[in-house]
């Protein structure tokens, strides 16, 4: 090839190249933006098996007229009374899950795990709930408290939602939007299961998309492999996410723990799949979805969409009597 013809086929490229790009911004492809929440401190840091996990220390957020008050402990959970309590031998109430457990956007004392250390003051409530958590990260939680606690465990409890099931595959959307929000930061753990349905386990990875910045066209067919490449896993979604639950049952009932799945988020069309699920597995569940949940919005954070302080209160209200009765059985 001549020089000539070398310049020609680039020209020919790059006007390819600028056709399809101005085609992809013209059907709603957008360049990759990083969009991180600079109101926000940093509650969070990096952890090397299960993504990110709690940051210890004090954090304050202003929310209009008031602050927000969010302590995270040494080992990675969120603060359940003030002074954090001796670590005295009690048996533990273990708490595992996403946003809604950990109480995100709201402080301490309004928490699920606040309300049931001041309901059960003679166990020890730790509350491992981490915002954006799918269901096998709250498993990988669980296995690093049993290898790490030195007191035994009464009961484990799961804020369940059948939502963990995307997040758990490691679906590309989640990822990418979890990618925007923390830079180059955000890496996530995610599994599968094999032709037995056991839980085959992946490392952390991130939605990396260093071209993608600059075109629309590049940003697109990253999603586009992606997609492409997750859709076997993905349309598995479900049976992984049951294998998950199904294994914190497993791992509790191995430390004499009770295990109880609180339904704190599902949707009407998930119920009888989920009643179907619970029967199969002989789970504990208790539903704590207010009745009204879709329809008042008195349950939420304004603007924000998780669960508020009052929501809390019926959380507890709800689970206390299971698992009172779960402790007194000793089961």
């Amino acid at each position: 090839m001549n020089k000539k013809s070398f310049v020609f086929s680039l020209i020919i490229l790059l006007i390819s190249f600028l056709t399809l790009e101005f085609a992809a911004r013209r059907i709603g492809f957008r360049p990759w933006q990083y969009t991180p929440d600079t109101r926000k401190p940093k509650a969070y840091e990096t952890d090397p098996t299960r993504g990110w996990r709690n940051k210890a220390g004090v954090f304050h957020t202003a929310d209009g007229t008031n602050v927000i008050v969010v302590t995270h402990t040494e080992a990675g959970g969120r603060a359940t009374a003030e002074p954090l309590p001796p670590k005295d031998g009690r048996p533990a109430i273990v708490l595992i899950g996403c946003s809604v457990t950990e109480g995100v956007s709201i402080s301490d004392w309004e928490t699920l795990g606040w309300k049931l250390q001041e309901r059960f003051p003679e166990y020890e409530v730790l509350n491992y709930g981490t915002g954006g958590y799918s269901a096998f990260q709250a498993l990988l939680a669980l296995e690093e408290h049993f290898e790490r606690h030195p007191h035994p465990t009464a009961a484990v409890i799961y804020g369940g939602w059948a939502g963990h099931s995307w997040r758990d595959v490691g679906v590309w959307w989640y990822l990418k939007e979890m990618s925007q929000r923390n830079a180059t930061q955000f890496q996530m753990p995610y599994c599968d299961v094999d032709d037995q349905g056991r839980i085959v386990r992946y490392p952390a990875v991130r939605y990396y998309a260093p071209l993608a910045k600059y075109s629309a066209l590049v940003s697109a067919t990253y999603d586009l492999v992606w997609r492409v490449r997750e859709r076997p896993r993905v349309r598995r979604r479900l049976a992984v996410w049951q294998a998950v639950v199904e294994q914190m049952q497993a791992l509790s009932g191995s430390h004499d723990a009770a295990f109880i799945y609180a339904m704190l988020l599902w949707e009407d069309s998930e119920l009888d799949m989920l009643n179907d699920f619970f029967k199969r597995s002989q789970m504990t569940y208790v539903n704590c979805r207010p009745d009204d949940w879709h329809e008042n919005f008195g349950w939420n954070v304004p603007l924000c969409g998780h669960p508020n302080g009052l929501a809390n209160s019926y959380y507890l209200e709800r689970l206390a009597p299971v698992l009172e009765k779960k402790l007194s059985a000793g089961l």
